[in-house]
């Protein structure tokens, strides 16, 4: 099972930093997404945990990043608004580094 991460950075474009770090720490796969806004949060979390059975979850996270962490805040709270009953996922805010 690959280790995918999904990045949604409030920017326009996702930043290259946090892309290497990502590959640095042997992620198999990245998704990056700018612009992203609270109002897509909800609907990209779901889309990348949906895709796996909740066994398979633990190698799928999310990432919120950005220039803006009050945005950032916001985006956080909605991916954790997607999820219920097993299909959680790791998330981490890391608006501003």
């Amino acid at each position: 099972m690959k280790k995918v991460l999904l990045q949604l950075d409030t920017e326009e474009h996702p930043s290259p930093f946090d892309a290497i770090v990502a590959h640095d720490a042997d992620v198999d796969v990245l998704l990056s997404h700018g612009n992203v806004t609270r109002e897509d949060a909800r609907a990209l979390a779901q889309d990348a945990f949906f895709t796996r059975g909740p066994d398979d979850l633990k190698n799928t996270a999310i990432w919120v990043g950005g220039k803006h962490v009050g945005t950032g805040e916001e985006i956080f709270a909605e991916v954790q608004k997607a999820f219920f009953g097993p299909f959680k996922v790791s998330v981490m805010l890391d608006s501003n580094g």
